[in-house]
């Protein structure tokens, strides 16, 4: 069986690694061989599945690997390093859903999604690649969601609305139907976006404001 790791080695990586590997489909794609961290140098070390040993990682040709920060930074750091290493397919980059997802078979997806507990996709979404969508998030019917974008746990956008790529919907925030978010947009935990958002904004107790 083909090897498998996960991209990140903090709390939340095992906290993924419980929901798509323990109790969803990640098993499926493979075999877990441990988590990916990357050094002060942009190095990547293994850690083994007890997370006590650790050496260089060697990018062996057949490994798929699921995506597990939330973090912008190394998200992106991590998408840079392992997709000019591997082609961008699902065979080395799957979508990973746990027992409790629940995705519409009208709704289309692209490859290295993560679904965690609970998530909704609805009909007619469509999802493009690399996107976290955290503890019982919602995409709804007919939105768009471009690349690399982290919905926090119980954020929402509802339908007709679309997103583009490395937008961050914080917890229990929601997106209201029929808005147009651009690329690298911050929505603050708890907001109601009730307009459109270009990029590089940030909206935060009511107020949209230019990022620096």
């Amino acid at each position: 069986m083909n090897p498998i790791y996960i991209l990140g080695a903090g709390n939340f990586a095992q906290e993924v690694y419980s929901e798509v590997f323990l109790q969803g489909d990640a098993s499926k794609y493979g075999k877990f061989e441990g988590y990916i961290y990357l050094s002060k140098l942009n190095n990547p070390i293994l850690i083994d599945e007890e997370r006590k040993n650790s050496v260089g990682f060697t990018f062996p040709k057949d490994a798929a690997f699921v995506l597990a920060t939330g973090v912008k930074k190394w998200r992106h750091k991590f998408i840079d390093l392992f997709t000019s290493k591997y082609a961008v397919t699902e065979e080395h980059f799957p979508n990973v859903l746990s027992d409790s997802t629940n995705i519409s078979p009208l709704a289309d997806y692209g490859v290295g999604n993560v679904f965690l507990w609970n998530t909704l996709v609805r009909a007619n979404a469509s999802i493009g690649n690399f996107n976290l969508l955290n503890a019982a998030s919602i995409v709804h019917h007919d939105v768009k969601l471009g690349f690399n974008n982290v919905l926090l746990p119980q954020s929402q956008i509802l339908g007709d609305s679309s997103m583009g790529d490395n937008n961050l919907l914080a917890s229990s925030s929601v997106v209201v139907p029929n808005i147009k978010i651009g690329d690298d947009n911050s929505i603050s935990a708890g907001e109601v976006l009730f307009d459109n958002l270009g990029n590089r904004k940030f909206f935060q107790s009511g107020y949209i404001v230019d990022k620096p």
